[in-house]
């Protein structure tokens, strides 16, 4: 599962949306270095063209980005081009320092991949403190993530001092939590703790109750925002995420009846052996729960080693909550050219409980590159379930399949830039792993397979 790790810094490294100051907007004024604002294109033959609305030169650090933004002359299609470098100047930017798009009615037709390198252009042919005029070609997907050539791209804007508006106000939305019984046979109260606030489930009853604020539960208002909890029992306890919503009452029940199968064992000294499809035969990885916990922040969560014929690979760390979503936590970590993750995460990658067709998500995440603030973030998709998988030559039943999409925002776009596909069976755990490292993600790069041999306590 560390496979996610590596994504996530193979996405700190091509990233390139950054928390930036606004230095400049673009509008359609008169102090320009070219008459009009404009952008137009061809892909097939088919013209695009149309007004250039808004754009910004953002800089963070040493780094600045452009972006010029406009619409159809019937605004149901939105244009958006841009690069990022040290220095903004006359000059050629290829992807990933090349960034287009082009939506319909909020339908994305066209956008150059970040990880295909160099295979979109984008000319800036002049520059200077009132505007910019360019040009641009190259290779775009698709809405079906079909290559297409996008030819004749030319744009042109202008320069105004920009002023960042002030946030309106606060938002802020109520937690209650409940539970049908107490703890132990006494019925005792449950403590619960969210963020910073602490209280007691001390009323229980067989459903959630009508209002976000009932005397003898535990109920808080706070500010928007995701926030971690924990509800103890004795020695027992259970850790989830919740997230607060504006003007929303969110009702979550803790129940500490725990399931009788996982589909993602963590009991102490389960063990799993997988092998790469075309890999050598000692091209194997070894999967040891230890038994042992290690508590980050409230949450606690159990540790994994895998291991090939070399010794130990990773050192990783999981947990799951009684609604059924499996975490994996991800401590900081920056590589020598200070790329890679600035701060923890904590990522679901599965939740057994949905039904096929069901969407989840992680994130946003702060990474770096090269030292500058940019974010990532993880979707999920259950594809099938409770379905039968066969793998290595054995059957697996009560099967989970699951999407994970690694996501770029690069210059205020989202993009996949990595995808994964793994298989859980119930009472067994991970059985096959699939890798996406490249775009249109139809032909796995790796593939890792449990080879028969596991053992769950």
């Amino acid at each position: 599962m560390k496979f996610v790790h590596r994504l996530l810094l193979l996405l700190a490294f091509s990233a390139a949306l950054y928390s930036c100051q606004k230095e400049y907007s673009l509008e359609n004024n008169n102090n320009t270095v070219t008459s009009d604002a404009q952008w137009s294109f061809k892909e097939n033959s088919v013209s695009f063209s149309g007004p250039v609305d808004t754009g910004t030169i953002d800089t963070s650090g040493g780094y600045k980005i452009l972006t010029v933004s406009g619409h159809s002359a019937d605004h149901k299609d939105l244009f958006s081009i841009g690069v990022f470098s040290s220095n903004i100047t006359a000059g050629t930017y290829k992807t990933p320092y090349a960034q287009f798009t082009y939506t319909r009615n909020g339908v994305l037709l066209y956008r150059a991949n970040p990880t295909l390198a160099d295979s979109f252009t984008v000319i800036i042919t002049k520059i200077d403190s009132n505007g910019v005029i360019g040009t641009f070609f190259g290779k775009a997907l698709d809405s079906a993530k079909n290559l297409k050539t996008i030819v004749d791209g030319k744009f042109s804007a202008h320069f105004k001092s920009y002023v960042t508006p002030t946030p309106a106000g606060t938002d802020s939305g109520s937690v209650v939590f409940w539970s049908k019984t107490g703890c132990g046979s006494a019925n005792s109260p449950i403590d619960v703790k969210l963020g910073t606030k602490a209280g007691q489930i001390k009323v229980f009853s067989a459903t959630a109750p009508a209002t976000c604020d009932p005397a003898g539960y535990f109920f808080a208002k706070l500010p928007v925002g995701t926030y971690p909890w924990v509800a103890k029992c004795g020695a027992d306890s259970i850790t989830g995420n919740v997230v607060v919503q504006n003007n929303s009452c969110t009702k979550l029940q803790v129940d500490f009846s725990l399931p009788a199968l996982d589909y993602f064992p963590t009991t102490t000294s389960s063990n799993w052996s997988y092998a790469y499809e075309g890999g050598a035969p000692g091209d194997t990885v070894f999967t040891l729960s230890t038994g042992n916990s290690k508590t980050f922040s409230i949450q606690s969560y159990k540790t994994f080693i895998d291991y090939n014929t070399g010794g130990p690979l990773d050192t990783t760390y999981y947990r799951k909550d009684l609604a059924g979503t499996y975490y994996e936590y991800l401590p900081a970590y920056l590589d020598s050219t200070n790329s890679g993750f600035d701060k923890p995460i904590e990522y679901k990658f599965l939740v057994d409980n949905m039904p096929a067709g069901s969407v989840f998500n992680s994130g946003p995440f702060s990474i770096k590159v090269q030292g500058l603030p940019a974010s990532g973030s993880i979707s999920g998709t259950i594809l099938e379930k409770a379905v039968s998988a066969t793998v290595a030559g054995k059957s697996y039943s009560d099967v989970i399949k699951v999407r994970l999409s690694v996501n770029a925002v690069i210059l205020g776009q989202t993009t996949e830039a990595y995808r994964l596909e793994a298989w859980y069976a119930r009472g067994v755990g991970l059985i096959k792993y699939l890798y996406y490292y490249k775009a249109p993600f139809t032909t796995p790069t790796d593939v890792l397979d449990i080879t028969g041999r596991y053992k769950v306590y």
